[in-house]
């Protein structure tokens, strides 16, 4: 059984300025995962929870009070990071916690936390090997809905891009005749 000193532990290494270094070189939620999978402190902390379930809600408890922290809603919350990674924890070790801290980060509607909503969604559509693909609620996501995005943004097709019609790839040089 976990005792509180490693939890403690896990949540300063994965909170770190270093930890942020290393997921800081994605540049989306697949690539946010396969780098955050490839650091033990992360690993460890998902199997001791794995093997903890009740201990599950600590995590959404941290979660709950890191969104809660006030910061510039234009400056990248100080956290994002770390919420994120600990999305991933609790989809990998208890679907239903990870039910419940998603709502409480979309909840707070933070304009700053741009890998914690990424990642989220990315998981909570099921688009990683995680067991919410087992249940039977639907988890499609509009993110239009989920971050109030109401202007309508216009699509541009120009010279060089796969066109709607057809659906494939021209060449620049190639005519659209």
């Amino acid at each position: 059984m976990m005792n509180r000193d490693i939890f403690a532990e896990y949540f300063e290494i994965i909170e770190s300025t270093e930890m942020f270094s290393k997921l800081a070189l994605s540049n989306n939620a697949e690539t946010f995962l396969r780098i955050m999978k490839s650091v033990d402190d992360v690993l460890l902390f998902k199997d001791e929870i794995s093997a903890n379930p009740d201990l599950a809600e600590h995590v959404t408890s941290r979660i709950e009070a890191l969104v809660g922290i006030e910061t510039d809603p234009e400056v990248l919350h100080l956290y994002d990071h770390a919420i994120a990674v600990y999305l991933f924890i609790l989809s990998e070790s208890n679907v239903e916690e990870f039910l419940r801290a998603w709502e409480k980060v979309k909840e707070k509607r933070l304009t700053n936390l741009w890998w914690a909503y990424g990642v989220g969604s990315y998981i909570y559509k099921g688009a990683i090997q995680a067991p919410i693909a087992t249940t039977e609620k639907n988890y499609d996501v509009d993110l239009r809905d989920e971050f109030n995005l109401t202007d309508e943004v216009e699509i541009k097709i120009e010279k060089g891009s796969a066109t709607e019609d057809e659906g494939r790839y021209r060449d620049p040089g190639e005519s659209y005749a």
